[in-house]
């Protein structure tokens, strides 16, 4: 049960992280730009859609989670681990704030805090964390190039029993 809860706690900071937004009017700014690929990445996490998270990875990322594990190398390796780790989600929702978006040339960071809640088969799961992420623009394309993710707090709850579950067993037979 723990290794099972630090596999949830790496799919969602692994890169925490996650279309259906569009990006702004080419007039806007970079950082408005860059702001919409983090919440269509967010968005592309929530619904397990890889093919959508893939298109803002570079395919040589790096991604740090907070399981303590070396760092994934290769957008084919993170979705692996993202698949596995997905597997088990009933739901999830996560919530994005206090971002910050600064840019340098053809480099951007982006760090921010979210809050993730979600379901599986091992029961509720509530986890707090920071993410930063560096970008690089690469032929008019902003790219994740690497994506550090921490949790702050974690806290799991058992699965709530259905009523069939929860029933009294029956007396024994006289």
């Amino acid at each position: 049960m723990v290794k099972h809860r630090q596999g949830w706690v790496a799919l969602f900071l692994l890169g925490a992280l996650t279309l259906g937004v569009a990006l702004p009017a080419a007039g806007a700014s970079e950082e408005k730009k860059i702001d919409a690929i983090v919440e269509a990445l967010i968005d592309a996490f929530r619904r397990g859609d890889y093919a959508a998270m893939r298109q803002y990875y570079a395919p040589d990322c790096t991604v740090v989670s907070a399981d303590y594990k070396p760092p994934v190398v290769g957008w084919e390796n993170v979705e692996r681990r993202y698949r596995a780790q997905h597997a088990t989600l009933i739901g999830a929702e996560m919530l994005r704030e206090n971002t910050r978006v600064m840019r340098r040339g053809n480099v951007a960071w982006v760090s921010y805090q979210w809050r993730f809640a979600g379901l599986s088969d091992t029961g509720t799961l509530g986890v707090e964390g920071h993410t930063t992420l560096v970008l690089e623009k690469q032929r008019g394309r902003w790219l994740i190039r690497h994506n550090h993710t921490s949790a702050v707090a974690v806290a799991v709850a058992p699965p709530v029993a259905t009523p069939q579950q929860s029933r009294p067993a029956a007396p024994p037979a006289s």
